[in-house]
């Protein structure tokens, strides 16, 4: 009796559940719809400005680039809020929460690719100017040292864009609650790998420091000691992921 008087109940809150996800899909529906009018006018009305914008001499390949970085990023935006709306719309409460942490992931990640790209296209337009310092004696190494870093960074931050974007947030909470410890591992194992990965592109400015009087030596030496340390971490993230749940429960039933 109690069994199915409970059933009923969850019942009710279930329908309630859908209820309220429907009509808060219904509101956040029709207000990124008025979101999307807006820009859309604003655009329209704008659109003589940046077109005079875009033209201009040197600036307006990265203005250019700026834009469209920002419309990307808008009607990403606007996508995902409309993604999880028809989510809520169809009484999907849980997934229109994996819809909406799915959708930061690849909006943080679009916004890294969008930034290394404004930095490409600022690297392609300063380069007339810089090419020629680069045949000067001394400081022509270091500022080829520093192109080539900033080129490098570029790239590092467009693959840290895309890692991000391809998590899976609900997984990574699955597997945080199904074992914490090789989780964690795997995690310490991506933060070495972007570490090293930015080590070896700062590769060219930190080389050309570290031929440089007084400063070298200093330079070469925290090298190695970052190096040493980023290595110790992968090894740690290594050892964390071979822990398996089961080992965990033996120790808790020994020693606890």
């Amino acid at each position: 009796m109690f069994s199915l008087f409970s059933g009923k109940i969850s019942g009710v809150f279930t329908l309630i559940a859908q209820g309220i996800s429907k009509v808060v899909g219904l509101i956040t529906k029709a207000v990124i719809t008025v979101v999307d009018e807006v820009v859309e006018t604003v655009s329209e009305l704008t659109a003589p400005l940046t077109e005079k914008l875009t033209a201009l001499p040197v600036l307006g390949d990265t203005i250019s680039t700026v834009l469209d970085v920002t419309t990307d990023l808008l009607g990403d935006v606007s996508q995902g809020v409309h993604a999880i709306s028809d989510k809520l719309i169809a009484g999907d409460l849980l997934g229109g929460v994996d819809t909406a942490l799915n959708g930061t992931t690849d909006l943080v990640g679009s916004t890294l690719n969008g930034v290394s790209d404004i930095l490409d296209s600022v690297l392609t337009t300063t380069a007339p100017l810089t090419t020629p310092l680069t045949q000067l004696p001394v400081l022509g190494d270091v500022i080829d040292a520093v192109g080539q870093t900033a080129s490098n960074l570029s790239g590092l931050v467009a693959e840290t864009g895309d890692y991000v974007a391809g998590i899976q947030p609900l997984d990574l909470v699955g597997d945080l609650l199904n074992n914490p410890v090789a989780s964690v591992g795997g995690v310490v194992q991506d933060v070495s790998g972007t570490l090293d990965a930015l080590l070896d592109d700062l590769a060219p400015i930190t080389d050309t420091a570290a031929a440089l009087p007084l400063v070298g030596g200093v330079v070469s030496t925290v090298g190695s000691t970052v190096g040493a340390v980023n290595d110790g971490l992968y090894d740690l993230g290594s050892q964390l992921t071979q822990v398996k749940p089961l080992d965990l429960d033996l120790n808790i039933s020994l020693y606890g």
